[in-house]
């Protein structure tokens, strides 16, 4: 078979489905790219076993039908070199040699037989609910969420975003247990209620492919696999098989202290007296009174030490609380807001944070647990 294909088209396709590949596969197929021509449409599959993304473009100029692996860092390494310019890619499927001709050259490698390449997963019609998102509030839930998923062994479930719908709306949660973040919106609403955990890796491809996207995309899983249907791009992935945790049991319902803070000046703040606390703990101490919020951190062991005062609007009790800068810089950074609002329980419970102001299809909020303060 033989196609015609623009290099920056081909390599912008092959770069999206290329971070599917692991660095170290246990199938040596898994290192390659299976090419299939269907008609004028190619698609391109990247799979790592448990998750699978397939992207499909039209092409112009073709002959001949079938599939053919190749390997990947060959055919990146090489369309990473070229200036925009029409490539002729020609593809023996009898002995799978691959030649890629340009207007200077060409180039040829070995492929392997495209019927080896694993095949995708299926779900089961019975059990499949499905529902349609728009991909702007999409990309904003996982953008809000994935971030605070974990890594951890022994508890995978909170190493994914938790996907709760319902008929009336849709929650996308991530926690590593310190801290939780909840975006929900009305915007998006299933045919049924049902739940699944989508692992970090595929959500932050399916993050990576949707910035792009401008088409809703078609959402469908059973009770062990998510397919999620873009306008060129399709990704299938093994979901995380255990249940997630009752994530509103452990959100706070209010709590009397109440500030609104400029987003960017409070994470500014933390950011610099981050620098002064001691590198184990990472420990920032608030003080919250009389409209302004006193940063403070410190390292006995290297005697250094760091204030700011940060203006805000205040409401309620006094307070003093203890987080963990790493963490708070991470929550303020995927705010979407300029002012946001967080309420105080007492210094041992859960800070809450959310944009001071919502929109009205959609609610966001963070949650994060403080650290001990020695007083």
């Amino acid at each position: 078979m033989k196609f015609a294909v623009s290099s920056s088209h081909l390599y912008e396709r092959l770069s999206s489905v290329s971070r599917v590949i692991n660095t170290k596969n246990t199938l040596p197929i898994l290192n390659y790219f299976l090419f299939s021509i269907q008609g004028k449409e190619l698609s391109i599959t990247a799979s790592d076993m448990e998750t699978t993304l397939i992207t499909s473009m039209e092409l112009e100029e073709v002959e001949g039908e079938g599939k053919v692996a190749i390997l990947a860092k060959n055919l990146i390494d090489i369309l990473r070199e070229f200036a925009d310019q029409p490539l002729t890619i020609t593809i023996d499927t009898a002995s799978f040699s691959v030649v890629i001709t340009s207007a200077q050259g060409k180039f040829s490698f070995i492929g392997q037989s495209g019927e080896e390449y694993p095949k995708m997963h299926e779900l089961d019609a019975d059990n499949t609910v499905s529902f349609v998102a728009p991909a702007s509030v999409l990309l904003d839930g996982i953008s809000s969420t994935v971030f605070a998923t974990a890594d951890d062994e022994l508890r995978p479930v909170m190493n994914g975003i938790c996907f709760d719908v319902t008929t009336e709306d849709l929650t996308l949660v991530g926690t590593d247990a310190h801290k939780l973040a909840r975006f929900k919106t009305t915007a998006i609403k299933g045919e049924k209620d049902a739940m699944f955990v989508l692992p970090k890796k595929p959500a932050s491809l399916l993050k990576s492919i949707l910035v792009k996207e401008t088409a809703p995309v078609n959402v469908s899983f059973d009770t062990k696999n998510s397919i999620f249907t873009l306008s060129n791009y399709k990704m299938v992935c093994r979901q995380i098989d255990a249940r997630y945790p009752n994530y509103n049991a452990v959100i706070p319902k209010s709590g009397p202290t109440k500030i609104i803070v400029d987003r960017l000046a409070l994470l500014s703040g933390v950011k610099r007296v981050s620098v002064c606390t001691n590198q184990a703990s990472s420990l920032i101490r608030f003080a919250i009174s009389d409209n302004q919020i006193y940063l403070s951190g410190q390292d006995i062991d290297f005697s250094i030490s760091g204030e700011e005062y940060i203006p805000c609007q205040f409401q309620g009790e006094a307070m003093e609380i203890g987080f963990k800068a790493s963490f708070i810089i991470e929550l303020l950074s995927n705010i979407n807001a300029s002012d946001v609002e967080f309420t105080l329980i007492d210094r041992t419970r859960p800070g809450i944070f959310t944009p001071a102001e919502q929109d009205d299809n959609k609610n966001i909020l963070m949650l994060l647990m403080p650290m001990m303060l020695n007083d």
